[in-house]
């Protein structure tokens, strides 16, 4: 599977009291990882020079399988669909041991200026789809279908 690779250890921070990750960690995770992506393979200075912000517009979580406290897992980052001021993100957790996925999610983020008005996907940012993409939107899906037990999406 093609992405950008970010680890992470589950803690007593990511579980709930039933010892199972809660389930607003996910999206915490994801935008760790998208910020670890972006400060690897984007010019940070010229997104700040630019005011550049980006911003999540929306974010779907299919959960296969639950983690627990100390999991180790690999969040796998890539990129789909660029239009001219967003973009589609998709996230796969997998066990870091086995590869099992045991979660997957798509964001949708757009690119804003300093009054958080939409401009263009700047240009250091269109260099990673070259490096992450992948067509994750069918499997993404499939995913969601399976988790929500509904054969008719």
């Amino acid at each position: 599977m093609a992405g950008y690779a970010y680890m992470h250890l589950v803690t007593i921070g990511d579980v709930n009291m039933d010892g199972t990750v809660y389930f607003a960690k996910y999206l915490e995770w994801f935008g760790r990882a998208r910020e670890a992506m972006v400060a690897e393979h984007v010019s940070l200075a010229a997104l700040r020079q630019d005011n550049v912000f980006l911003v999540t517009k929306s974010a779907m979580i299919a959960y296969k399988h639950e983690l627990s406290l100390y999991d180790r897992v690999r969040i796998l980052v890539s990129i789909g669909s660029l239009r001219p001021a967003s973009a589609a993100l998709f996230f796969r957790v997998l066990d870091s041991q086995s590869g099992e996925i045991r979660t997957i999610a798509k964001q949708s983020v757009c690119f804003a200026d300093r009054q958080r008005k939409p401009i263009r996907v700047p240009d250091t940012f269109r260099c990673l789809p070259e490096l992450y993409k992948e067509e994750a939107e069918k499997e993404f899906n499939t995913a969601l279908r399976e988790s929500m037990g509904m054969g008719f999406l």
